[in-house]
């Protein structure tokens, strides 16, 4: 099983992938929407955990970063459950976007996305 996580919090990444390990879940890390779409064109995922600003990013809408991949998601047909990251919320009509944590790490929200995850396959 292999889950991506968007974030650039690097301490946000680093406690998501440490819990995946636990599980033995595949873990790729990365920071920004353009990374993040050039991935997910390409890579088969079972997962995506996200935030909804990405700061640090170069260029791009920042602030809605979050929706925007839900909206690429949704174009692209992408049967992906995704999981916020986030104490902004998101506005999309992505229908496997699942929950939200609000901003920081809540084990039994991770460990119903994990299940979920796991029955979507």
């Amino acid at each position: 099983m292999k889950i991506v996580v968007i974030d650039d919090g690097i301490g946000k990444c680093r406690k998501i992938e440490s819990e995946c390990g636990k599980r033995g879940i595949e873990t790729v890390i990365l920071h920004d929407l353009k990374s993040a779409i050039e991935y997910l064109t390409d890579n088969p995922v079972d997962g995506i955990i996200t935030d909804m600003q990405y700061p640090l990013q170069k260029g791009g809408d920042v602030k809605r970063a979050g929706d925007l991949l839900l909206k690429w998601l949704f174009k692209q047909n992408k049967e992906i459950p995704v999981l916020g990251n986030s104490h902004l919320d998101f506005n999309s009509e992505y229908p496997y976007f699942t929950k939200k944590m609000n901003g920081y790490f809540e084990e039994y929200l991770f460990q119903e996305f994990v299940t979920l995850i796991e029955g979507h396959n």
